[in-house]
């Protein structure tokens, strides 16, 4: 049963983290693979919060185990038609490594302002996300998210903090 909770948990961290991705504004999907940003942003309706009974208990899996036991679902669920994903630990940072598919044109950092925009309308689950991991690994984490245009140059990194409550 533990088990089971535990992949429960770490399913639904992967999941939220990259779920973002899908619901940004056309707008931005836009200049994400064109390289420009036009017209307004969409604003998006906050979900609702779920109730959680308990914060779950340090599991004494590492952030490595977490990433070697879902990595690979993890990088499934992250990939798409534009962009393929890649995630991995270094110490208490679990990174989630975009990596565009195609060269975009990032002429005035509006592809990067798209993404941080985007990023910065999810903060708030992706600290969730952040402290979730960091309670079930027993340590304060870092999540770290880095895009990459498709000749490896960096386009916006950015990190989340959780900790253990």
């Amino acid at each position: 049963m533990k088990g089971f909770k535990l992949f429960l948990i770490a399913a639904m961290a992967g999941c939220m983290v990259f779920a973002f991705t899908a619901c940004m504004p056309a707008v931005n999907r836009q200049a994400a693979q064109n390289g420009f940003q036009g017209g307004t942003n969409q604003q998006q309706e906050e979900s609702p919060a779920w109730e959680e009974e308990e914060e779950p208990e340090a599991s004494g899996m590492t952030l490595a185990d977490l990433v070697d036991q879902y990595g690979d679902t993890w990088e499934e669920i992250g990939s798409s038609d534009i962009t393929d994903c890649k995630v991995s630990a270094r110490g208490n940072t679990l990174i989630y490594a975009y990596t565009y598919l195609d060269q975009v044109d990032n002429r005035g950092n509006l592809v990067a302002d798209a993404i941080e925009e985007n990023l910065d309308d999810n903060a708030v689950t992706l600290t969730q996300q952040a402290n979730t991991m960091a309670n079930l690994v027993g340590e304060d984490i870092v999540i770290q998210m880095a895009y990459y245009n498709a000749d490896g140059t960096l386009l916006l990194k950015k990190s989340f903090n959780g900790s253990c409550s």
